[in-house]
């Protein structure tokens, strides 16, 4: 992997070989003049082979490649590349992919925590045409007065992208992959100890808590494996700005998006957990990652008299306070005091999650919320990472 494919001649031996990704502009013309248009996301089996099909025909009749043989075998591959994510489709299908990253046509990955270099795959222009479709696609608008997006792909994945002027590198595209098939709690924590302290959080639910702890570490993943955990009566409602919980608890949930990149008007999280926490009886009200305003709503939902689960980005239990404490306070709903009593009152847990040099993830610490004193939160550690094992199978988040 890492060379750009070349494959096949034009009759005229002195043009040399053809790079096929310079012929999808080409074949884009000839299908655009047959107003044969690009199946859509999850199309069936048959409407992706008439798309083949019709590039082969568009190969032969614009003279590209003359070899009926050779003309097959590069009409699968253009569709291939025309459709889904193109070339990336193939990685991330993979197993243990967590991440892809493209910069000016040079892909990487992240499998299982460890970083892999995959080198450059296409051109730069044939990842701003791949990024542009993925956003028109999914309703959404990526050009030069809107140069950057962040949709949901079909299965859930979030497809990030960014091109010039924003980005000076070209064409830079992030898409966090979540497993198809969500991991229970005896993968992620094998400790039996620990884990019988985690169930119980989920059995009872005894209190609020926040799941903390940097990007890719597997905050998402050990909330969705927590679900499987909660008591048989438990209703659950599931406000996401993107859906990205896998949730496996015993009763339906509510799961709710803003589904922000595809309306004019969207709702918000606030309207969602306004409703659906004070209008629909929930015994557990999830909001998805924490990162901007939704710290408001998570508090909120946290002081109803349910009890509120979320994520969010921090160095440690005891910062993932103070970040959800200021970013609640720049929503500017609440001074600063009595948003320290609403976290201390009504946030009764966080655990905070780690990462090792090769990708293994664990529990670093798991702090009991005792109180508000001076200003400061007076935690109680109720687990330290020490002997503990990592987890086996690292998720990602």
């Amino acid at each position: 992997m890492g060379q750009l494919v070349t494959l096949g001649t034009r009759t005229d031996s002195s043009v040399g070989p053809v790079n096929l990704f310079a012929l999808i502009p080409l074949v884009q013309e000839e299908l655009q003049r047959r107003s044969f248009p690009v199946p859509s996301w999850g199309a069936p089996a048959a409407e992706r082979t008439t798309f083949t099909a019709a590039i082969i025909r568009a190969l032969g009749d614009r003279g590209l490649v003359q070899a009926p043989g050779e003309r097959r075998q590069v009409g699968q591959t253009l569709a291939d590349w025309m459709l889904g994510l193109g070339v990336l489709q193939s990685l991330i299908d993979q197993d243990g992919v967590e991440d892809i990253f493209v910069t000016g046509g040079y892909v990487s990955m992240i499998r299982r925590g460890v970083h892999e270099y995959l080198g450059p795959l296409a051109p730069d222009e044939y990842f701003k045409t791949l990024a542009v479709r993925v956003a028109d696609l999914r309703r959404a608008r990526l050009r030069a007065a809107d140069p950057m997006v962040l949709v949901t792909l079909p299965g859930g994945h979030r497809f990030t992208a960014a091109i010039p002027p924003v980005s000076t590198t070209g064409t830079v595209i992030s898409i966090r992959v979540f497993p198809q098939t969500p991991l229970a709690l005896t993968e992620l924590v094998p400790d039996e100890q620990l884990r019988s302290y985690l169930v119980g959080l989920a059995a009872k639910l005894p209190t609020s808590l926040l799941i903390s702890g940097e990007p890719g570490a597997g905050k998402t993943t050990l909330l969705s494996a927590l679900t499987a955990e909660l008591p048989p009566w438990c209703q659950v409602r599931i406000v996401e700005k993107f859906a990205e919980l896998r949730y496996q608890g015993p009763l339906p949930a509510f799961h709710l998006v803003t589904q922000e990149e595809y309306q004019d008007a969207p709702v918000t999280m606030g309207q969602l957990v306004d409703v659906f926490s004070t209008r629909t009886r929930p015994h557990l009200m999830i909001v998805g990652e924490i990162v901007a305003d939704e710290a408001g709503d998570f508090l909120h939902a946290a002081n109803l008299g349910v009890r509120a689960w979320g994520t969010i980005h921090s160095n440690s239990a005891y910062d993932a306070l103070l970040r959800l404490e200021d970013l609640t306070v720049a929503t500017g709903r609440l001074p600063l005091e009595a948003i320290q009593t609403r976290i201390a009152r009504n946030i009764g847990v966080v655990i905070h999650l780690g990462m090792g040099d090769q990708g293994q993830r664990f529990v670093r610490e798991i702090v009991r919320v005792q109180g508000l004193r001076e200003g400061r939160y007076e935690l109680v550690t109720r687990y330290q990472r020490g002997a503990a094992q990592a987890w086996t199978s690292p998720p990602a988040s």
